[in-house]
């Protein structure tokens, strides 16, 4: 009973702090505060936003978990590439894909879509730089959500260590670069 307790006691605190910030937003308590980027102590990062830049990524997760995070951008971007990161826990084999997705003031929106068919693992890691040819002009108040649906548990054809378990576990990354303003 008192593990059940306590377990209860961490989602919530969990929970809360994934509200108290009014930009990022999880769906899932299967997560872990994992992030591509941050101070090096593994605590959840805040994104890292200014006229020019944007970096946001979601927790890392377990695939059986949904991942669903936004961020309102505070700064008018005219975006000239996006680098959209995925990465997994080393020694896990598993498909999968996430899309980011972008609703502008206006109620316009489009999204961008990665797949990662990751069959033997290197490094874990995957990068896919995206130049566009003519730049995408997104708007202070645009939400950006990084959404990868829950999988079912047998696309997991090889789980490694995943905190005190073997699983497969998930993180997205989306990089915004810029003009200067």
């Amino acid at each position: 009973m008192k593990a059940i307790l306590a377990r209860l006691v961490v989602l919530l605190a969990l929970s809360v702090g994934c509200t108290e910030d009014r930009h990022v937003h999880a769906s899932t308590a299967d997560c872990f505060p994992e992030r591509f980027f941050g101070d090096g102590s593994g605590n959840a990062q805040a994104p890292i936003e200014n006229a020019d830049y944007l970096q946001f990524a979601s927790q890392a997760c377990a695939i059986t978990a949904n991942v669903n995070e936004s961020y309102t951008l505070k700064f008018n971007h005219t975006v000239q590439a996006a680098d959209m990161q995925m990465g997994s826990n080393t020694g896990s084999k598993f498909e999968w894909a996430f899309w980011v997705d972008f609703s502008l003031p206006s109620g316009r929106s489009f999204s961008l879509f990665n797949q990662y068919d990751k069959h033997q693992d290197v490094s874990g890691n995957r990068h896919e730089w995206r130049p566009f040819p003519v730049p995408i002009h997104l708007p202070a108040g645009t939400v950006i959500t990084i959404r990868r649906p829950a999988l079912p548990s047998g696309f997991c054809t090889k789980p490694a260590p995943w905190g005190d378990t073997l699983a497969c576990a998930t993180g997205q990354k989306i990089e915004l670069v810029g003009t200067l303003q």
